[in-house]
């Protein structure tokens, strides 16, 4: 869950420093926005298959690791109980 929230977090700073330095430059907000969202525009079919596929792998990498780190933790505590 770190690692996503981490992304995620690098994501939206560098986003918002990528505006601001469009509205620095003198562009309007749609502009700076559309600056930002263009390299998904050019994207091909198959190009923005993989671009998800790479996310998605990314995500549930994530939950399984969380996942499997929880159950071993139980496990854990309940060996201790015993």
């Amino acid at each position: 869950m770190k690692i996503i929230g981490i992304s995620l977090l690098m994501m939206v700073l560098l986003m918002s420093f990528s505006l601001g330095v469009d509205l620095l430059q003198g562009f309007d907000t749609r502009t700076s926005i559309h600056n930002n969202v263009s390299p998904f525009q050019v994207m091909e079919t198959p190009e923005m298959f993989v671009f998800v596929f790479f996310i998605l792998v990314f995500v549930i990498d994530s939950f399984l690791y969380f996942y499997r780190s929880r159950i071993k933790g139980k496990n854990k505590s309940r060996k201790l109980r015993q």
